[in-house]
């Protein structure tokens, strides 16, 4: 990696976080290859992400450590410029992914009523096809590495250039979403023409940028990355609901009653969390005196 003695233009914000993007998302497929869903693909990529983030982290430490600084110790102030920071951890981890599970409370309810009559066994049976590497990949790893990427490492550095919360999380989605168009290549690889392969890629990066714009969010007012990670986990694990497949399962389950109720449950939801989401990431539940989470 270029580093501080590199010409001006290197250690320019944008250029640092354009590179971080190219370096993370090329690594997926010089070493994972094309197919997302077959299982060694899948250990690859976790590998091959996981020593993306740390170059990139690495290379972000040279920038937030003190020019006198000695050996390779971290301070812990330097540490929480990328967010990195156990003061106030179990309120970050908390709160702010209780809110977001207002979001779900439609799919939430709808699986309480599938599983209603369940018995243990029908839980263990269900954790023990479910938890396997796709999961792992999807809830655990991608959260925390795409967190520590993009909200951690490539925040720092617009935060160098931007001065606002608005801007930031706008930016700092921006180039989220966009390293998500690289699916694009994935799904002509699985069969795909290119005009239905970029119509479907569009929606995705557009849910993405929304995400990426939250999540941002969440890093400015907490000032903790790990609740950005959470939250991250949350959203992979419940997925976009079909909202119209479950609005018609209500309905075929407990009739007019049941679809009057989840449409209820679901804007009570929204309603709540967006109410919530303010007071629930307040700087000051977590101590955070940054500049950026008021402006």
């Amino acid at each position: 990696m270029l580093l501080a003695y590199s010409p001006e233009f290197v250690t320019h914000p944008y250029f640092r976080c354009a590179s971080y993007c190219i370096l993370f998302i090329s690594t997926l497929y010089l070493y994972g290859g094309l197919n997302r869903q077959d299982i060694q693909s899948v250990r690859r990529r976790i590998f091959s992400a996981s020593i993306s983030c740390l170059l990139i982290l690495l290379d972000t430490i040279t920038f937030v450590r003190r020019p006198n600084a000695k050996g390779l110790s971290l301070t812990l102030l330097e540490l929480s410029r990328v967010h990195l920071k156990l003061e106030g951890l179990g309120t970050a981890l908390f709160v702010p992914s209780s809110v977001t599970l207002l979001l779900f409370m439609g799919p939430l309810f709808s699986e309480y009523r599938a599983r209603y009559y369940y018995r243990a066994s029908d839980w263990l049976r269900e954790c023990y096809y479910t938890l396997d590497w796709r999961w792992l990949r999807t809830v655990i790893v991608a959260p925390c590495v795409e967190e520590l990427i993009f909200r951690g490492c490539i925040l720092f550095h617009l935060k160098r250039e931007l001065k606002s919360c608005c801007s930031l999380c706008l930016a700092s989605a921006g180039f989220f979403a966009v390293s998500h168009f690289h699916h694009v290549f994935e799904k002509i690889h699985a069969g795909y023409s290119w005009k239905s392969a970029i119509k479907s890629c569009t929606a995705q990066v557009l849910l993405t940028a929304f995400f990426g714009t939250y999540s941002t969010f969440i890093v400015l007012r907490t000032g903790n990355l790990l609740a950005a990670c959470m939250v991250h986990a949350i959203c992979n694990q419940f997925g976009l609901p079909d909202l119209r497949a479950e609005i018609h399962l209500a309905e075929m389950r407990d009739g007019a009653r049941g679809k009057v109720l989840y449409l209820a449950i679901l804007v009570a939801g929204l309603f709540g969390w967006m109410l919530l989401i303010l007071p629930a990431t307040s700087p000051h539940l977590f101590s955070n005196n940054s500049p950026f989470c008021y402006t």
